[in-house]
């Protein structure tokens, strides 16, 4: 397939709080040229980036979706990159009293079985909790949250591992996770995000939903909500992430969300509340991708640079999406 590129320029951005200025621009030119290079070297049916150094920001775009060219209000799936808003909403949730990272699992979704009591929320937060993935395509694609619960209290766990002694990445963790805000807030998963997150940022083009939202011939993605279910385009993603490096929310909700956490015996892990936060020569990197059946997603910000990247893409390899965020954030922390 041959890939045309198509940059599009656009400049300003969500409104920044005065803090979130710095004297350390990099110039659309800059950045457009680099997007073209690297975005050309991608091979996906159709890919949507998005890059942001404070008020610049470029967009990028290739192939199509749903028999139509991409564009940065091309409508795409996320999978895992949910995780982080599932991780923001429970920061709202302790932040507003209703719970506490220590709480029993149970505590909040007391039809889960007996068994379960030793696991703590943040032991889902930072994939420690011990569960089996109910999710793994070995065992039959969920359709719905419903079923996850379903099946944990139908089938007890041989050999728990003790919550809390090693990490592993665990999409039943952040499902759970999503039923317990929803709980708390007495709200339906999908309304709250749009409530909480979506509306106030301006995402007018993102749903956290089971049923994908807009017709697509794309595989059809699994059910459950909160390990997965968003949809959004790059634009969104895009202002999403600079509202985040400007702290159009919460600062207390956005240090906790941001805070990796450990194992039980003080290890420290570079997972937090549905990121990973890892060192950089430009400060601290947060960073989370998103998997499933040909869809590919992620998110970069080095928050400290005021430097985002989103990326959406159908077809392509994971690794390579991967590297074309993290490589776009280094580039532009160079260029400033």
């Amino acid at each position: 397939m041959r890939y045309r590129m198509r940059v599009r320029l656009r400049y300003g951005g969500p409104p920044a709080r005065p803090s979130c200025c710095n004297d350390r621009q990099v110039s659309a030119d800059r950045i457009d040229v680099v997007l073209a290079d690297r975005l050309g070297a991608v091979r996906a049916d159709g890919v949507a980036v998005g890059v942001t150094s404070e008020k610049t920001t470029v967009f990028g775009a290739a192939g199509s979706v749903a028999g139509k060219p991409v564009d940065d209000q091309a409508v795409m799936y996320g999978a895992s990159v949910a995780k982080q808003l599932i991780g923001l909403l429970m920061a709202q949730a302790i932040e507003a009293g209703h719970v506490t990272e220590d709480d029993q699992l149970i505590g909040s979704l007391p039809e889960l079985p007996d068994w379960m009591a030793e696991i703590r929320l943040r032991h889902l937060l930072h994939h420690t909790s011990g569960l089996v993935d109910v999710t793994a395509p070995d065992r039959g694609v969920p359709a719905s949250n419903a079923d996850v619960l379903e099946w944990l209290q139908l089938h007890r766990q041989p050999a728990l591992d003790s919550p809390g002694r090693r990490f592993c990445y665990n999409n039943t963790g952040y499902v759970l996770l999503a039923e317990v805000v929803s709980r708390v807030f007495q709200r339906p998963i999908g309304p709250l995000a749009w409530e909480q997150i979506f509306r106030p940022l301006a995402m007018t083009r993102t749903w956290l939903s089971a049923v994908a939202p807009i017709s697509t011939t794309e595989p059809a993605p699994p059910g459950t909500i909160g390990d997965s279910g968003l949809w959004t385009t790059v634009g969104d993603l895009i202002g999403y992430l600079n509202a985040l490096n400007c702290d159009l929310l919460d600062p207390a909700v956005m240090h906790r969300a941001e805070t990796p956490g450990y194992l039980d015996d003080g290890t420290p892990l570079d997972y937090a509340w549905g990121v990973r936060v890892s060192a950089s020569p430009a400060g601290r990197r947060i960073t989370h991708g998103g998997t499933w059946a040909g869809w590919l997603a992620k998110t970069v910000r080095l928050p400290e640079r005021h430097i985002a990247v989103a990326v959406l893409s159908i077809g392509g390899k994971e690794s390579a999406i991967s590297e074309l965020g993290t490589d776009l954030a280094d580039h532009v922390a160079e260029s400033q």
